[in-house]
């Protein structure tokens, strides 16, 4: 990773990318967080959109969906909330002011408010300071070391 004005440059899968600075404190600190926590293949969530975290900790979605950009049924939230019990979801980044061409109906808490709160009810917030309204959230049962 280096540092040129308003640009990084990283490294994903041997490949180098250049993002904002925002973007790589955002990218640096959950990949910080995802190896203190322990977190393994699948145990990790990333919300509303922000898919390029997978491939960049080189992880999978706990589920096959990546961006949450349409309201969903409460049967649907439920399979995702039990993917995330399945998985052992240990770490969560959470934008929950993000929305898609700023509309706000498109914010998480519209279009999957039964995931949203369960993660705000079973994971805690880190105290970790990520820039764009980002929060980290962690298991405090699954996460073996906080302490990011």
């Amino acid at each position: 990773r280096e540092r040129s004005g308003v640009a990084e440059k990283i490294s994903i899968n041997g490949r180098y990318f250049y993002v904002s600075t925002d973007q790589a404190e955002v990218m640096q600190n959950v990949a910080n967080a995802f190896h203190h926590c322990g977190s393994i293949d699948g145990s990790f969530l990333e919300a509303p959109y922000y898919p390029g975290l997978y491939a960049y900790l080189q992880t999978r979605s706990p589920f096959w969906e990546l961006y949450f950009l349409y309201p969903r049924s409460d049967a649907f939230q439920m399979k995702e909330i039990e993917a995330l019990q399945q998985n052992n979801v240990s770490l969560v980044l959470l934008n929950r002011e993000a929305a898609m061409d700023g509309r706000a109906a498109l914010r998480i808490g519209r279009t999957n408010p039964m995931l949203l709160q369960f993660i705000l009810t079973n994971y805690r917030r880190s105290n970790t300071k990520l820039p764009q309204d980002f929060q980290l959230y962690y298991d405090p049962q699954k996460c073996l070391n906080p302490s990011f």
